[in-house]
């Protein structure tokens, strides 16, 4: 759980304060449709399935958590690019091999964002959020799909915000007007 994996990652940060380590926070795409095709048995079936596979592909020095609903965190010891991509492949291979649950066929996909300690942040929660930043960019990009987090990202992000702020402030004070433009041929 989110708790749980918190505890372990600040325990990490507080013990090991010198070692870098990866963050991977993964979330099923479409996984509501799942449940609104195949019902909530059939998807809470396949969330323990593909628990019980990712348990089988985490190696005695990464942490594996279910984070809720369907999300997943992996704590990987290790910020080697070449080592990331590869556990990266593991996972989607992992996710490849889910063909059915009860006899109904199932295909599933993921987004990953990544984050990295002590490079993005040195707390948990800032952490996550990097890494939730990631992911949220690469379901964006679509399916199947992992983002590093960076600060050029972060600066989007920030900016996409402050306009979608301004322009609810903008409609509430009824600043915005139409401006017809005539186009002839």
């Amino acid at each position: 759980n989110w708790k749980g994996f918190g505890q372990r990652v600040t325990h990490l940060i507080e013990t090991q304060p010198g070692m870098p380590f990866t963050l991977l926070y993964l979330d099923l795409d479409d996984f509501q449709n799942i449940n609104d095709f195949h019902g909530y048995l059939i998807g809470d079936k396949l969330l323990v399935m593909i628990a019980r596979l990712f348990e089988g592909i985490t190696k005695e020095d990464e942490v594996l958590s279910s984070l809720g609903g369907d999300s997943f965190g992996f704590l990987i010891k290790s910020i080697d690019k070449s080592t990331i991509h590869n556990k990266i492949a593991e996972i989607y291979a992992t996710l490849k091999t889910v063909k059915s649950v009860e006899g109904r066929l199932i295909e599933i996909d993921a987004c990953i964002g990544i984050a990295q300690y002590p490079k993005h942040d040195t707390d948990f929660d800032e952490l996550m959020h990097c890494a939730d930043e990631a992911m949220r960019e690469a379901k964006h990009k679509g399916k199947n799909t992992y983002v590093f987090f960076t600060d050029e990202l972060h600066a989007q992000h920030l900016d996409q915000i402050t306009m979608t702020n301004q322009l609810r402030r903008a409609v509430e004070k009824d600043e915005l007007s139409m401006m017809y433009q005539p186009v002839y041929s």
